[in-house]
Formats: structure tokens, C-alpha cells, sequence
């Protein structure tokens, strides 16, 4: 697998939040995929075990939600820090814009804001007609 690297610097190209990182990873055969691990050690098995609980729910109920949530794959045992193994997650990598992008780009254009809000409300309704909360969509 290729990790993808960041032009000026070649070092891995990493998207961080509070408690994960996630790097591209371009696997044998070209597909690309989104590898999440976790940055703190605190609570690193309960993670692992709620987002085992997650992908379970998620394939689930992927034939409700369809494309609004990729399926999440758990890997046990990935990554290797200090010497302790720790489990990551795999899914699919979702190309595009961000959503502080796109409205930075389309701010004066009331028409395409009103389609983002109309997906936006769509896709949550969506969501939970399947008993689906996504708490950080972006």
C-alpha cells in the first residue's frame, strides 16, 4: 500500500482531529481508501470496541442509508506503537470539496446554497428514518 504524501515536504499527507488521524492509502490494484487511527492512548481498546459496534450497525442498516455513510471496515491489530498493537479503521475515500470550501466558493450564489441546505436536510432525514445520528458530517 502507498500512503499519500504532502508535495513540498513528502511526508504523509495526514487529515487530523481530536482524537484521529486519517491518512490516504492507495492499496495493490488502485482503489483508495481512508485509514483512521486513533492519536491518544486514552481509552484506545473502548474506541476499538465502539467502532467494531459502529461498522456492525452500519452494515446493518447500509441498504436504509445507501451512499450517505460509507461502510467501515475495523482492522484489528494495525498499527503498532511502542511496541502495543492497536486496532484502525478502513473506508472508502470520499473525494471532493469540503463543505467550508464549497461555501466559500458558491457564497453569493443563493441557488446552490439552497440545494446544499435541501441535501444537507435530505440526507439527515435520511439518516434518521434508519436510526442514524451523525455527529460530525463534513
Amino acid at each position: 500500500a502507498t500512503v499519500a504524501v504532502e508535495a513540498r515536504t513528502g511526508l504523509p499527507l495526514v487529515y487530523t482531529g481530536r482524537f484521529a488521524a486519517v491518512f490516504r492509502v492507495t492499496l495493490p490494484g488502485g482503489a483508495t481508501v481512508a485509514l483512521r487511527v486513533y492519536t491518544s492512548p486514552d481509552g484506545w481498546g473502548e474506541r476499538d470496541a465502539r467502532a467494531d459496534c459502529l461498522a456492525q450497525s452500519l452494515r446493518a442498516r447500509q441498504a436504509h442509508i445507501g451512499d450517505l455513510l460509507p461502510p467501515l471496515v475495523c482492522v484489528p491489530n494495525a498499527v503498532r506503537i511502542n511496541g502495543a498493537w492497536h486496532g484502525a479503521q478502513l473506508s472508502p475515500w470520499a473525494s471532493g470539496v469540503s463543505l467550508l470550501r464549497f461555501v466559500d466558493e458558491y457564497w453569493n450564489d443563493a441557488a446552490a446554497l439552497h440545494t446544499l441546505a435541501d441535501t444537507l436536510a435530505d440526507a439527515q432525514r435520511r439518516l434518521a428514518d434508519a436510526g442514524v445520528s451523525h455527529g460530525d458530517l463534513q
